[in-house]
């Protein structure tokens, strides 16, 4: 019983596995994602440490913190991290080697 549930999952996993095409256009539109919404953020930050005190080691004060603005931003990007984070759980790691930024 354990092989034919094996069998059937590898056959399941081969039929909705993506060409290494597929996974390049998906992942970029990712990273697109993932690098707007990161830019957006520390655009957000950036504008509201100049309206206050500049918080000692860089950190982001907790005024900033809780403006809208910033938990808006946020938001968008841990949805953007968690969508990449989700994909590249999803494909086989051959394509993340393949596909790597920083070799």
């Amino acid at each position: 019983k354990a092989s034919q549930e094996a069998t059937h999952y590898l056959t399941h996993w081969r039929q909705h596995m993506i060409t290494f095409e597929e996974y390049k256009l998906k992942a970029a539109e990712l990273y697109n994602t993932l690098d707007a919404t990161a830019s957006a953020l520390r655009t957000v930050t950036e504008d509201n440490i100049e309206a206050t005190v500049k918080p000692s080691m860089g950190l982001v004060s907790s005024e900033v913190r809780n403006s809208a603005a910033f938990k808006d931003t946020k938001a968008a990007y841990l949805k953007a991290f968690d969508a990449l984070r989700a994909f590249n759980g999803s494909v086989p790691p051959e394509y993340k080697r393949l596909n790597r930024k920083y070799k």
